[in-house]
């Protein structure tokens, strides 16, 4: 597996505003680009930078937490889900819909940083990041509760959470030993395609995800859409430019398929994302394992 990295300093620049929700436009000019191995991969992935631009815009994320919303809402089996979030980022949103039907919540992600982040909101850090207009929008909004009820929410999920592990799908083993499953249920986004680095790849680390699945367990993928001439997946981190493996949708049914999942769905979820990737949607696909 490698990563391309702008090492350029034509990457995205960070002023004081961009801590104010305010992202500058990434620039559209060619990049010198440098191949780092995935060793080198966490030492030049921010969190703090990834969640303030991925996720200072609320807006931007609301129709992807909506269909969170309907997928736990739909496959809540009455008993309480085992849930995973695979390569969960620094990210502590896609856990507030799963905590109102989930037992058990296990985040992994294979960056210490990240893993370092989420800790730090479960450990109710004053630095950590702030994901609280998330609650109030999951909560108020989707599921007409009150102010009080947010804050449940939060408690929630934190008692949920049940260890935050570090995974890596190019490895056998792909989580921690004792945190292998089965789940009920599996959210992943924009991960698989940045640890894969053929197609031939991908579909494989496909296939060691949904193992980890119950029979009749589901599984969320959720991938960044690139314009169709598009020639690679950028995302931006920081000063850092990052490249991904470009799948197109079918691909994603097909390796679906492959990997023995039923009542495959997909859809297309409107993303604000365009200042950072170059992406205006987020291809969601929703899949049920066979027996």
């Amino acid at each position: 597996l490698f990563v391309y990295l702008d090492l350029s300093g034509s990457g995205l620049f960070l002023s004081d505003s961009f801590y104010r929700g305010i992202v500058t436009k990434c620039q559209k000019h060619s990049m010198n680009m440098t191949t780092l191995s995935v060793n080198q991969f966490p030492e030049k992935f921010n969190a703090d930078s990834y969640a303030h631009a991925y996720y200072a815009s609320l807006k931007s994320n609301e129709p992807f937490l909506r269909v969170l919303h309907e997928f736990f809402s739909s496959i809540d089996n009455g008993s309480g889900l085992k849930v995973l979030d695979f390569a969960a980022g620094p990210v502590i949103a896609f856990s507030i819909s799963s905590s109102a039907h989930a037992n058990e919540i296990i985040l992994a992600d294979y960056i210490e940083n990240n893993r370092r982040a989420l800790k730090s909101w479960l450990s109710k850090d004053p630095k950590a990041y702030d994901w609280r207009p998330y609650f109030e929008f999951v909560v108020k909004d989707l599921e007409s509760k009150d102010d009080a009820a947010v804050l449940e929410r939060e408690e929630m999920v934190r008692n949920k959470v049940k260890a935050v592990v570090k995974c890596d799908v190019n490895n056998e083993n792909i989580l921690e030993e004792g945190y292998e499953g089965p789940y009920d249920a599996i959210c992943s986004v924009a991960g698989l395609d940045s640890a894969s680095d053929t197609k031939e790849k991908y579909a494989e680390n496909v296939k060691k995800l949904t193992a980890l699945l119950k029979p009749g367990g589901h599984i969320l993928l959720g991938i960044y859409e690139r314009p169709p001439s598009s020639k690679k997946a950028v995302y931006k981190v920081g000063e850092e430019t990052f490249h991904a493996l470009i799948v197109e949708e079918e691909f994603i049914t097909l390796c679906l398929e492959n990997a023995n999942m039923l009542d495959i769905q997909s859809k297309k979820v409107a993303y604000g994302g365009d200042d950072y990737c170059n992406s205006n949607n987020l291809i969601c696909h929703i899949a049920r394992k066979g027996v």
